[in-house]
């Protein structure tokens, strides 16, 4: 193993040599001035760049280079045409409401939140899914007891430009506000506090009870309902059955849900840090939702930083509220909200854009193309947003991948089988993911100066997947994990990030690694396990933090090297290793 790192150490060495021999001789090579768009698709469109090579006897020659950009829901069909996505949410002066109509899945959103089919989602298979947001309760799923913490009530939405439809503080008893965003990829649900909701115990539920956010579907296709191998439940005793399932509808189905807090901005990789949601489609009473759900100790402490609410939160007593959650949910679940007749008279409104502070819990329907990609050897890549990948991932040596800095941007393989991620690398040819800004390898597509980060190089949500021979640069996150998932790292180099491991409540086995060059820490995230062996870890100023609290994580290190790393963790203990989990390692308990 550690030969294959020193070779892969000699390859980056010789490339380096060779651009430097290259322009030692005179081979210079002159601004790329024009970029013309030869070929789209759904998700990628390809740039052709036609430059000068100017020789050391004077003789010029043309050569043609080409980069392959990437991001889901990139371009839609009109008439037969490839047209650009626009993400944009306009007034409906037909139907009333706001609509986005310029991309693969069109949205259309109700003028009040509290109507039946407040939103309507046509995919680009030609489904369509209808709902509304319903309420906020929470479950405990020891007894089976619930409580109805909150439901929607009537609120005008806002147009905020350019992308998204605001309801503000359209739930009662609580300031709780709902976001939608249209992105390129998807469409997002962002249920935002703004004040604290008292805890369980109000209603006589322990604090280990789950709460949930329920969104009606009256109208959606059956979803196809995958569980990754590694997949793991919020609880053992959790409402959401087992572990979560992976739900597709076909062209879109439904990705990564997280809680986190906003006070910190939206800053890139800020959902990174958050909690994982677990989602569950269920029947209830002939109705179908989309339950979300986070067990509340996860999220207890955040909730407490949120302002008081200044009234009294309810005029029933709290013996009332004991006494109603011994019913199930759905005896005391309020009828669906009325439909709406739609007239061009209730067309939304734009509105200045809002500071929104608050605690959120999210989801996610985005674009679930299964088609298998390639990214292919000796070919430049530029990923201008989210990229998802639901089929067979083949990364090839010698490809090389760079992310735009201005906007969130990522590689997401989301197929929940096992390896479904092919990387056909060596040491000598690994595969190169870094800033659009990094001019030392591959295609120059920013002018040079110093490389900006980007979002994430490579993110997991699911499922276990395994992959060798990789550089990562620059990225504010090397990888994140999701829920459930397990990464099998091997011959990779990690330099000049933020974080190189974000992980939550998964699992890394990591071979013969050098990480460099750290300014956050090498491993993050709540509830993870890092079994690491032949890991150099260089200029770090911390190896391993759990936002989850102590002794939430474990990072189990062998034949290790750490040069300048002042900190290793929340505890470190010498004690004898675990003989039933990972013998010879010094055990890091967070």
């Amino acid at each position: 193993m550690k030969k294959a790192l020193f070779a892969l150490c000699i390859a980056m060495f010789a490339a380096g040599k060779f651009a430097s021999a290259e322009k030692a001789a005179g081979l210079a090579t002159a601004p790329i001035s024009d970029a013309v768009i030869v070929d789209r698709g759904a998700h990628h469109r390809t740039w052709q760049r036609v430059r000068d090579n100017v020789h050391p006897s004077g003789k010029i020659t043309k050569g043609t280079n080409y980069i392959v950009e990437l991001c889901s829901g990139l371009h839609y069909q009109e008439n037969g045409q490839w047209i650009e996505t626009e993400e944009a949410i306009l007034p409906d002066f037909q139907k009333g409401g706001a609509s986005a109509a310029h991309g693969p899945h069109k949205v259309w959103f109700a003028p009040n939140l509290n109507t039946a089919d407040a939103f309507e989602i046509a995919m680009p298979d030609g489904q369509i899914l209808r709902g509304h947001v319903a309420g906020l309760a929470y479950w405990d799923p020891a007894s089976g007891k619930s409580a109805l913490v909150a439901q929607v009530k009537d609120a005008t939405g806002e147009i905020i430009q350019p992308n998204q439809v605001v309801y503000l503080k359209c739930f009662t008893d609580f300031a709780i506000s709902v976001r939608y965003t249209y992105t390129k990829g998807g469409i997002e649900q962002d249920l935002i506090l703004h004040e604290q909701i008292p805890p369980p115990g109000n209603w006589g539920l322990p604090e280990t009870s789950i709460l949930q956010v329920y969104t009606e579907f009256t109208q959606a296709p059956e979803p196809t309902q995958e569980i990754a191998p590694s997949a793991k439940s919020l609880d053992t005793n959790s409402p959401v059955k087992n572990a979560e399932p992976v739900l597709t509808f076909g062209s879109m189905g439904f990705g990564s849900g997280k809680a986190f807090s906003l006070d910190s901005g939206i800053a890139l990789g800020v959902k990174d840090t958050g909690v994982p949601v677990q989602k569950s489609w269920e029947k209830i009473e002939r109705r179908t939702f989309l339950i979300e759900a986070v067990p509340y100790g996860k999220v207890s402490n955040d909730l407490q930083t949120l302002p008081l609410k200044s009234a009294a939160l309810s005029t029933k007593s709290k013996e009332s509220l004991v006494a109603e959650a011994t019913k199930p949910l759905q005896k005391r679940w309020m009828p669906p909200p009325p439909a709406m007749k739609r007239t061009s008279d209730h067309a939304l409104a734009f509105a200045k854009s809002r500071d929104l502070k608050g605690y959120v819990i999210d989801y996610q329907l985005v674009s679930s193309d299964k088609t298998d990609f390639t990214f292919a050897r000796n070919t430049n890549y530029l990923i201008s947003g989210a990229c998802r990948f639901f089929g067979t991932t083949t990364i090839e040596g010698g490809t090389v991948v760079k992310y735009v800095t201005t906007t969130p941007s990522s590689i997401e393989l989301n197929n929940s089988v096992v390896n479904t991620a092919v990387c056909a690398t060596d040491p000598y040819l690994p595969a190169v993911f870094t800033s659009r800004n990094d001019d030392t390898v591959g295609e120059i597509i920013s002018a040079a100066g110093t490389p900006l980060r980007y979002d994430t190089a490579i993110r997991v949500p699911n499922g276990q997947k395994s992959l060798k021979n990789l550089q990562i640069r620059h990225a504010n996150v090397a990888f994140n994990l999701g829920s459930g998932s397990t990464l099998a790292l091997n011959h990779a180099q990690i330099a000049h990030c933020g974080t190189a491991f974000s992980m939550q409540d998964a699992e890394s086995d990591i071979r013969n690694a050098l990480v460099e060059d750290i300014t956050t820490a090498c491993f993050a995230g709540t509830g993870y396990t890092v079994d690491a062996g032949y890991l150099t870890l260089k200029d770090c100023p911390l190896l391993a933090a759990d936002s989850g609290g102590p002794l939430a994580s474990d990072v189990y290190l062998k034949n290790t090297l750490l040069a300048n790393v002042p900190a290793l963790g929340n505890e470190f203990s010498d004690r004898e290793p675990n003989k039933h989990r990972r013998p010879e390692r010094n055990r890091i308990r967070l």
